[in-house]
């Protein structure tokens, strides 16, 4: 956001008139005014700021290029707010495999869960059946265990793999419409939505519900420090 304010062609500045008594900077009136109406002091003070903003941030980071990319708010302007193409298309790349071992995760728990129950009912119908035979050596010759078929196991990873894909896809082309912002000419504002819209209670709400294997990685991503502060909340 830094980045996109030093480059902008027009910048809002404070007027210099004497304020009210009870005025202070953050009261004082602001107006527009092209760069190109700026004295030499002012481009070299915007020349300054993109100088240490450089020497602070070099660089763009992986992983916050990927909370980007998990925050409906702005995922959609990531190819503008970044530069780098080829970190966002890393970034992208690493969030699509990272998805799709969260999502086998959850796809391994839930089918575990289901041959659990399974498991025990036969259980149970293998002793029930075993109590009315006579002779428990007998029964137990009669059962043999069925070997697993290694095809059937790699056809459940590819389509484990496909399933994956659908929820990503889905994600990517996610456009949410805020109750808690007006928009103007059919566009948001950004900094609205980081002001009025909580991230935290939509992923609870709404994003766990719909995306429950991208709201884990929300969680890892856009969480904050855990902190012994009552008043700090993480997600």
């Amino acid at each position: 956001m830094l980045s996109l304010a030093v480059n902008s062609e027009t910048v809002k500045c404070l007027v210099l008139e004497r304020p009210t008594f009870r005025g202070n900077e953050f009261t004082q009136r602001r107006q527009p005014k092209p760069v190109s109406e700026f004295t030499w002091g002012g481009i070299r003070c915007r020349d300054r700021l993109r100088e240490q903003l450089a020497l602070r941030f070099p660089i763009q980071d992986v992983n916050d290029i990927k909370a980007l990319l998990l925050d409906p708010r702005i995922k959609a302007n990531a190819s503008i707010v970044v530069s780098d193409l080829s970190a966002l298309s890393q970034a992208e790349n690493e969030l699509q495999l990272e998805h799709e071992f969260i999502f086998q995760k959850l796809f391994a728990r839930n089918v575990v869960n289901d041959e659990s129950k399974e498991t025990v009912l036969e259980e149970a119908q293998t002793e029930q059946h075993c109590k009315t035979t006579t002779d428990s050596a007998v029964c137990s010759l009669l059962e043999v265990d069925v070997p697993e078929e290694q095809s059937e196991v790699e056809d459940a990873r590819d389509g484990v793999a496909i399933q994956a894909a659908k929820p990503w896809n889905q994600w990517k082309t996610l456009s949410v419409k805020w109750s808690e912002a007006k928009p103007t000419g059919g566009k948001y504002n950004v900094l609205q939505l980081y002001r009025d819209v909580d991230i935290l209670e939509w992923f609870r709400d709404r994003g766990s519900k719909e995306f429950p294997s991208v709201a884990l990685l929300a969680r890892i991503y856009l969480a904050k420090p855990l902190s012994t502060a009552i008043q700090e909340r993480f997600f």
